[in-house]
Protein backbone atom coordinates (compact mmCIF):
# COMPACT_ATOMS: atom_id res chain seq x y z
CA UNK A 1 0.00 0.00 0.00
CA UNK A 2 1.34 3.75 -0.83
CA UNK A 3 2.04 6.21 1.70
CA UNK A 4 2.37 9.84 1.94
CA UNK A 5 4.66 12.17 3.48
CA UNK A 6 3.85 15.98 4.62
CA UNK A 7 4.79 17.09 0.83
CA UNK A 8 1.61 15.85 -0.07
CA UNK A 9 2.88 13.47 -2.65
CA UNK A 10 1.00 9.69 -2.80
CA UNK A 11 2.44 6.53 -4.69
CA UNK A 12 -0.44 5.28 -7.31
CA UNK A 13 -2.43 2.46 -6.97
CA UNK A 14 -5.70 0.69 -6.60
CA UNK A 15 -6.84 1.30 -3.20
CA UNK A 16 -6.77 4.32 -1.68
CA UNK A 17 -3.13 5.14 -0.63
CA UNK A 18 -2.18 5.67 3.09
CA UNK A 19 -2.03 9.21 4.16
CA UNK A 20 1.02 9.38 6.70
CA UNK A 21 3.26 11.91 7.96
CA UNK A 22 5.33 12.68 11.42
CA UNK A 23 4.88 15.27 13.49
CA UNK A 24 6.84 17.11 16.08
CA UNK A 25 5.27 17.86 19.85
CA UNK A 26 4.47 21.26 19.94
CA UNK A 27 5.30 22.60 23.33
CA UNK A 28 3.03 21.95 25.98
CA UNK A 29 2.84 25.67 27.15
CA UNK A 30 1.69 26.63 23.47
CA UNK A 31 -0.37 23.83 22.59
CA UNK A 32 -4.00 25.14 23.76
CA UNK A 33 -5.75 21.49 23.59
CA UNK A 34 -2.71 19.83 25.45
CA UNK A 35 -2.95 22.97 28.10
CA UNK A 36 -7.11 22.45 28.49
CA UNK A 37 -6.53 18.84 29.10
CA UNK A 38 -3.98 19.46 31.70
CA UNK A 39 -6.30 22.26 33.87
CA UNK A 40 -9.39 19.60 33.52
CA UNK A 41 -7.35 16.64 34.70
CA UNK A 42 -5.89 18.35 37.63
CA UNK A 43 -9.46 20.42 38.51
CA UNK A 44 -11.28 16.94 38.75
CA UNK A 45 -8.05 15.75 40.43
CA UNK A 46 -8.03 18.79 43.07
CA UNK A 47 -12.20 18.83 43.75
CA UNK A 48 -12.05 14.89 44.55
CA UNK A 49 -9.42 15.58 46.82
CA UNK A 50 -11.20 18.13 48.25
CA UNK A 51 -14.48 16.66 48.54
CA UNK A 52 -12.43 13.60 50.23
CA UNK A 53 -10.90 14.74 53.00
CA UNK A 54 -13.74 17.76 53.41
CA UNK A 55 -15.86 14.79 54.03
CA UNK A 56 -13.76 13.10 56.53
CA UNK A 57 -13.96 15.96 58.57
CA UNK A 58 -17.45 16.93 58.34
CA UNK A 59 -18.39 13.15 59.37
CA UNK A 60 -16.23 13.15 62.20
CA UNK A 61 -18.29 16.71 63.01
CA UNK A 62 -14.99 18.79 63.15
CA UNK A 63 -16.60 21.72 60.64
CA UNK A 64 -12.83 23.71 61.02
CA UNK A 65 -10.80 21.26 59.60
CA UNK A 66 -12.84 20.22 57.01
CA UNK A 67 -12.24 23.95 55.75
CA UNK A 68 -8.45 23.58 56.49
CA UNK A 69 -8.27 20.37 54.78
CA UNK A 70 -10.16 21.70 51.80
CA UNK A 71 -7.47 24.13 51.57
CA UNK A 72 -4.51 22.00 52.27
CA UNK A 73 -6.03 20.14 48.85
CA UNK A 74 -6.11 22.65 46.32
CA UNK A 75 -2.69 23.51 48.02
CA UNK A 76 -1.61 20.57 47.00
CA UNK A 77 -2.82 20.16 43.71
CA UNK A 78 -1.56 23.69 42.76
CA UNK A 79 2.09 22.58 43.92
CA UNK A 80 1.73 19.19 41.68
CA UNK A 81 0.33 21.22 38.77
CA UNK A 82 3.60 23.83 39.20
CA UNK A 83 5.89 20.77 39.32
CA UNK A 84 4.38 19.57 36.48
CA UNK A 85 4.53 22.45 34.07
CA UNK A 86 8.11 23.12 35.54
CA UNK A 87 9.38 19.82 34.00
CA UNK A 88 7.50 19.90 30.91
CA UNK A 89 8.89 23.37 30.48
CA UNK A 90 12.13 21.17 30.15
CA UNK A 91 11.36 18.48 28.36
CA UNK A 92 7.89 19.38 26.70
CA UNK A 93 8.45 19.70 23.22
CA UNK A 94 10.83 16.58 22.54
CA UNK A 95 8.82 14.25 21.54
CA UNK A 96 7.36 13.05 17.99
CA UNK A 97 4.52 11.21 16.49
CA UNK A 98 3.77 9.29 13.42
CA UNK A 99 -0.05 9.68 12.28
CA UNK A 100 -1.75 7.18 9.56
CA UNK A 101 -5.10 7.44 7.67
CA UNK A 102 -5.50 4.16 5.92
CA UNK A 103 -9.35 2.58 4.22
CA UNK A 104 -10.37 1.22 7.61
CA UNK A 105 -8.42 3.09 10.51
CA UNK A 106 -6.44 6.43 12.14
CA UNK A 107 -3.48 5.29 14.15
CA UNK A 108 -1.26 6.98 16.13
CA UNK A 109 2.43 5.50 17.28
CA UNK A 110 4.90 7.31 19.83
CA UNK A 111 8.51 8.13 17.51
CA UNK A 112 10.39 9.61 20.43
CA UNK A 113 13.12 6.87 21.41
CA UNK A 114 13.42 8.94 25.21
CA UNK A 115 9.79 8.21 25.92
CA UNK A 116 9.84 4.47 25.06
CA UNK A 117 13.09 4.40 26.76
CA UNK A 118 11.83 5.69 30.01
CA UNK A 119 8.31 3.59 30.08
CA UNK A 120 10.67 0.35 29.45
CA UNK A 121 12.59 1.49 32.44
CA UNK A 122 10.06 2.24 34.75
CA UNK A 123 8.75 -1.20 34.39
CA UNK A 124 12.14 -2.65 34.79
CA UNK A 125 12.67 -0.85 38.34
CA UNK A 126 9.17 -1.34 39.22
CA UNK A 127 9.91 -5.33 38.92
CA UNK A 128 13.46 -5.01 40.49
CA UNK A 129 12.30 -2.69 43.68
CA UNK A 130 8.63 -4.85 44.19
CA UNK A 131 6.70 -1.65 43.48
CA UNK A 132 3.49 -2.36 41.85
CA UNK A 133 3.22 1.26 41.36
CA UNK A 134 5.76 2.22 39.73
CA UNK A 135 5.34 -0.88 37.50
CA UNK A 136 1.56 -0.04 36.72
CA UNK A 137 2.53 3.86 35.65
CA UNK A 138 5.08 2.49 33.45
CA UNK A 139 3.01 0.10 31.56
CA UNK A 140 0.22 2.55 31.49
CA UNK A 141 2.49 4.71 29.92
CA UNK A 142 3.67 2.31 27.40
CA UNK A 143 0.16 1.46 26.20
CA UNK A 144 -0.20 4.94 25.43
CA UNK A 145 2.29 4.69 22.68
CA UNK A 146 0.25 3.43 20.32
CA UNK A 147 -3.16 3.72 19.22
CA UNK A 148 -5.62 2.45 16.51
CA UNK A 149 -9.16 3.64 15.98
CA UNK A 150 -11.26 2.21 13.76
CA UNK A 151 -14.00 4.18 11.12
CA UNK A 152 -16.32 1.86 11.92
CA UNK A 153 -16.18 2.41 15.88
CA UNK A 154 -15.96 6.35 15.61
CA UNK A 155 -18.44 7.93 18.12
CA UNK A 156 -17.00 12.03 18.21
CA UNK A 157 -15.05 13.55 15.43
CA UNK A 158 -14.54 17.22 15.91
CA UNK A 159 -12.38 19.59 13.41
CA UNK A 160 -10.37 22.59 14.05
CA UNK A 161 -9.51 24.14 10.96
CA UNK A 162 -7.65 26.90 12.01
CA UNK A 163 -5.10 25.26 14.35
CA UNK A 164 -5.09 22.25 11.42
CA UNK A 165 -5.99 19.35 14.44
CA UNK A 166 -8.76 16.46 14.28
CA UNK A 167 -10.03 15.29 17.15
CA UNK A 168 -11.00 11.27 16.94
CA UNK A 169 -12.80 9.31 19.72
CA UNK A 170 -14.19 5.35 19.83
CA UNK A 171 -17.46 4.45 21.35
CA UNK A 172 -15.06 1.58 23.06
CA UNK A 173 -12.08 2.93 23.12
CA UNK A 174 -10.98 5.34 26.17
CA UNK A 175 -8.02 6.72 24.31
CA UNK A 176 -8.95 9.56 21.82
CA UNK A 177 -6.75 10.56 19.15
CA UNK A 178 -5.79 14.19 18.56
CA UNK A 179 -4.70 14.38 14.94
CA UNK A 180 -1.78 17.58 14.69
CA UNK A 181 -2.12 17.97 10.61
CA UNK A 182 0.81 19.64 8.59
CA UNK A 183 -1.26 22.64 7.05
CA UNK A 184 -1.21 20.86 3.35
CA UNK A 185 -2.26 17.44 4.53
CA UNK A 186 -5.03 18.64 6.47
CA UNK A 187 -7.79 18.96 3.89
CA UNK A 188 -7.56 15.35 2.71
CA UNK A 189 -7.21 14.50 6.32
CA UNK A 190 -10.20 15.89 6.72
CA UNK A 191 -11.77 14.61 3.95
CA UNK A 192 -10.40 11.31 4.97
CA UNK A 193 -11.81 11.15 7.90
CA UNK A 194 -15.71 12.64 6.94
CA UNK A 195 -15.91 9.90 4.08
CA UNK A 196 -14.16 6.88 6.70
CA UNK A 197 -17.14 8.58 9.65
CA UNK A 198 -19.74 8.37 6.78
CA UNK A 199 -19.09 4.93 5.77
CA UNK A 200 -18.54 3.50 9.74
CA UNK A 201 -21.93 5.26 10.31
CA UNK A 202 -23.90 3.25 7.58
CA UNK A 203 -21.63 -0.10 8.43
CA UNK A 204 -23.63 0.46 12.28
CA UNK A 205 -27.13 1.32 11.14
CA UNK A 206 -26.48 -2.28 8.89
CA UNK A 207 -25.40 -4.18 11.48
CA UNK A 208 -27.62 -3.02 13.78
CA UNK A 209 -30.78 -3.76 11.46
CA UNK A 210 -29.01 -7.08 11.61
CA UNK A 211 -28.62 -7.90 14.95
CA UNK A 212 -32.17 -6.43 15.67
CA UNK A 213 -32.65 -4.00 18.81
CA UNK A 214 -30.04 -2.90 21.40
CA UNK A 215 -30.46 -5.30 24.69
CA UNK A 216 -29.40 -2.07 27.03
CA UNK A 217 -32.69 -1.14 27.83
CA UNK A 218 -33.91 -4.10 28.75
CA UNK A 219 -30.58 -5.13 30.80
CA UNK A 220 -31.06 -1.78 32.66
CA UNK A 221 -34.75 -2.50 33.81
CA UNK A 222 -33.78 -6.05 34.73
CA UNK A 223 -30.87 -4.86 36.90
CA UNK A 224 -33.07 -1.91 38.48
CA UNK A 225 -35.62 -5.02 39.71
CA UNK A 226 -32.91 -7.84 40.17
CA UNK A 227 -31.23 -4.83 43.00
CA UNK A 228 -34.70 -3.42 44.43
CA UNK A 229 -35.55 -7.75 44.81
CA UNK A 230 -32.20 -8.09 46.57
CA UNK A 231 -32.81 -5.02 49.13
CA UNK A 232 -36.10 -7.00 49.71
CA UNK A 233 -34.40 -9.95 51.22
CA UNK A 234 -33.48 -7.92 53.69
CA UNK A 235 -36.78 -6.97 54.65
CA UNK A 236 -37.38 -11.00 56.09
CA UNK A 237 -38.25 -10.57 59.83
CA UNK A 238 -35.13 -12.80 60.41
CA UNK A 239 -31.84 -12.08 60.96
CA UNK A 240 -30.38 -12.12 57.49
CA UNK A 241 -26.88 -11.68 56.93
CA UNK A 242 -26.28 -8.77 54.35
CA UNK A 243 -24.09 -10.92 52.58
CA UNK A 244 -26.49 -13.08 51.40
CA UNK A 245 -28.43 -9.99 49.68
CA UNK A 246 -25.01 -8.56 48.28
CA UNK A 247 -24.37 -11.75 46.78
CA UNK A 248 -27.41 -12.17 45.48
CA UNK A 249 -27.10 -9.20 43.58
CA UNK A 250 -23.70 -9.67 42.33
CA UNK A 251 -25.19 -12.74 40.90
CA UNK A 252 -28.24 -11.12 38.97
CA UNK A 253 -25.68 -8.61 37.63
CA UNK A 254 -23.45 -10.74 36.38
CA UNK A 255 -26.41 -13.12 34.91
CA UNK A 256 -27.77 -9.99 33.13
CA UNK A 257 -24.76 -8.31 31.51
CA UNK A 258 -22.26 -11.20 30.64
CA UNK A 259 -24.56 -13.41 28.32
CA UNK A 260 -22.11 -16.13 27.78
CA UNK A 261 -22.16 -16.99 31.39
CA UNK A 262 -25.73 -16.83 31.27
CA UNK A 263 -26.37 -20.61 31.84
CA UNK A 264 -24.28 -21.30 35.01
CA UNK A 265 -24.59 -18.10 36.85
CA UNK A 266 -28.27 -17.68 36.13
CA UNK A 267 -28.89 -21.47 37.48
CA UNK A 268 -27.07 -20.87 40.23
CA UNK A 269 -29.12 -17.56 41.31
CA UNK A 270 -32.23 -19.57 40.67
CA UNK A 271 -31.04 -22.08 42.94
CA UNK A 272 -30.22 -19.60 45.53
CA UNK A 273 -33.67 -17.74 45.39
CA UNK A 274 -35.34 -21.24 45.86
CA UNK A 275 -32.73 -21.94 48.80
CA UNK A 276 -33.43 -18.80 50.34
CA UNK A 277 -37.42 -19.30 50.28
CA UNK A 278 -36.72 -22.69 51.73
CA UNK A 279 -34.57 -20.94 54.42
CA UNK A 280 -37.07 -18.18 55.58
CA UNK A 281 -39.77 -20.91 55.41
CA UNK A 282 -38.15 -23.25 57.67
CA UNK A 283 -37.36 -20.63 60.18
CA UNK A 284 -41.21 -19.85 59.98
CA UNK A 285 -42.35 -23.31 60.91
CA UNK A 286 -39.52 -23.93 63.52
CA UNK A 287 -41.06 -24.11 67.17
CA UNK A 288 -38.60 -22.24 69.64
CA UNK A 289 -39.20 -21.42 73.32
CA UNK A 290 -40.20 -17.91 74.46
CA UNK A 291 -36.44 -16.71 76.69
CA UNK A 292 -37.62 -13.06 76.18
CA UNK A 293 -40.29 -11.11 77.98
CA UNK A 294 -40.95 -9.47 74.44
CA UNK A 295 -41.28 -13.06 73.01
CA UNK A 296 -43.60 -14.55 76.16
CA UNK A 297 -46.06 -11.14 76.10
CA UNK A 298 -46.48 -11.96 72.51
CA UNK A 299 -46.75 -15.86 73.14
CA UNK A 300 -49.30 -14.99 75.35
CA UNK A 301 -51.37 -13.01 73.79
CA UNK A 302 -51.74 -15.19 70.50
CA UNK A 303 -52.62 -17.55 73.23
CA UNK A 304 -55.80 -15.29 74.08
CA UNK A 305 -54.14 -14.75 77.79
CA UNK A 306 -54.82 -11.32 79.51
CA UNK A 307 -51.32 -9.94 80.76
CA UNK A 308 -50.59 -6.72 83.27
CA UNK A 309 -47.00 -5.31 84.16
CA UNK A 310 -47.38 -6.50 87.29
CA UNK A 311 -47.13 -10.49 86.58
CA UNK A 312 -43.79 -11.88 87.58
CA UNK A 313 -42.34 -14.11 84.42
CA UNK A 314 -40.41 -16.76 85.34
CA UNK A 315 -39.19 -20.12 83.61
CA UNK A 316 -43.25 -21.56 84.90
CA UNK A 317 -44.52 -19.05 81.91
CA UNK A 318 -42.24 -20.07 79.13
CA UNK A 319 -43.59 -21.50 76.48
CA UNK A 320 -43.04 -23.30 72.58
CA UNK A 321 -44.06 -21.48 69.84
CA UNK A 322 -43.39 -20.92 65.70
CA UNK A 323 -42.95 -17.53 64.75
CA UNK A 324 -45.90 -17.74 62.40
CA UNK A 325 -47.61 -17.58 65.87
CA UNK A 326 -46.84 -14.05 66.81
CA UNK A 327 -46.51 -12.28 63.31
CA UNK A 328 -48.99 -9.39 63.05
CA UNK A 329 -49.87 -7.58 59.93
CA UNK A 330 -46.68 -5.92 59.56
CA UNK A 331 -44.36 -8.79 60.03
CA UNK A 332 -46.22 -10.49 57.49
CA UNK A 333 -46.09 -7.70 55.35
CA UNK A 334 -41.98 -7.21 55.77
CA UNK A 335 -42.40 -11.89 54.57
CA UNK A 336 -43.94 -11.44 51.83
CA UNK A 337 -41.82 -8.59 50.82
CA UNK A 338 -38.80 -10.83 51.27
CA UNK A 339 -40.61 -13.86 49.41
CA UNK A 340 -41.16 -11.57 46.25
CA UNK A 341 -37.84 -10.17 45.99
CA UNK A 342 -36.74 -13.96 46.04
CA UNK A 343 -39.40 -14.74 43.13
CA UNK A 344 -38.10 -11.88 41.25
CA UNK A 345 -34.46 -13.33 41.56
CA UNK A 346 -35.41 -16.25 40.42
CA UNK A 347 -36.94 -14.95 37.38
CA UNK A 348 -34.07 -13.12 36.50
CA UNK A 349 -31.42 -15.81 36.41
CA UNK A 350 -34.33 -18.34 34.77
CA UNK A 351 -34.62 -15.51 32.16
CA UNK A 352 -30.82 -15.40 31.60
CA UNK A 353 -30.36 -19.22 31.95
CA UNK A 354 -32.53 -19.26 28.74
CA UNK A 355 -30.39 -16.43 27.01
CA UNK A 356 -33.07 -13.77 27.36
CA UNK A 357 -30.98 -10.91 27.97
CA UNK A 358 -28.81 -11.69 24.96
CA UNK A 359 -29.26 -9.28 21.79
CA UNK A 360 -32.03 -10.85 19.80
CA UNK A 361 -31.86 -11.69 15.71
CA UNK A 362 -34.64 -10.10 13.75
CA UNK A 363 -36.74 -13.70 13.68
CA UNK A 364 -35.08 -15.50 16.35
CA UNK A 365 -36.87 -16.04 19.23
CA UNK A 366 -34.93 -15.24 22.31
Amino acid sequence: MGSRDEDGGRDSGEREATLSWEWKARHILTDRFVLADFVTVMSIAGSAMCLLLSSIMIFQGDWDAAGRMAVFALVMTGAVAVLFLLIMLVIGGRFRYRFEIDEDAVTFTVLSGCVKTSNRLAVALGVLARRPGLTGAGLLAKSEEYNRIAFADLSTVRYYPKDHVIFLRARCNPKPIRLYCPPQAYPEAADRIRRGFARGRNRQKQEGRALGPSPVPRRMAATCAALAASLFLLAAPFDIPPGIALGMAALAVAAIWIPPAGKPVGGLLCLGSLGFVLYIARALVTVNVTTTEEQFRAFAASRGVALNEAVRLDNTFLGNYAPYELFDPERWTFFALAVLGALVLAFVGLTAFRAGYARRRPGISG
